[in-house]
């Protein structure tokens, strides 16, 4: 994650926002932002899940808990790492990237890729949970 904000804060090194061109690629760096975010959580769910999936199984066959008692208890525990992964990359592509120094607005970003990454999590996990009790 580290060593993406790195690359894109150099790719989009002090980008100005005064001039089209320089708009449109500060919105480019927002859309990656947000695509990057948006899969980040799913991959990172493909390689775990495998590994989790025989001892899912077997508790769920002995009735221990519901489905859904797995997932809030499995996106609950992601919150921190979710949270403090962002906040790092943000910190880095932020401001080498020029966007605007805003307090408000930084927070802002860091709010919509964590909603992104919730939204990712959630629609990820019920795509792949459908139709289990």
């Amino acid at each position: 994650v580290l060593a993406t904000a790195v690359i894109l804060g150099l790719l989009w090194w002090q980008s100005d926002s005064t001039t089209p061109k320089g708009l449109e690629d500060q919105v480019g760096l927002i859309f990656f932002i947000g695509v990057f975010w948006g899969f980040f959580p799913v991959f990172t769910a493909i390689f775990a899940f495998p590994q989790e999936r025989a001892m899912l199984v077997k508790e769920r066959a002995a009735d221990m808990y519901r489905l859904s008692a797995y997932f809030l208890a499995r996106t609950t525990s992601d919150l921190p790492l979710d949270l403090v992964l962002p906040l790092l990359f943000l910190l880095v592509v932020y401001f080498m990237a020029g966007l605007r120094l805003d307090a408000g607005v930084f927070f802002y970003t860091l709010l919509t890729v964590f909603l992104c990454i919730v939204a990712a999590q959630v629609r990820f996990s019920h795509k792949r949970f459908a139709g289990r009790s």
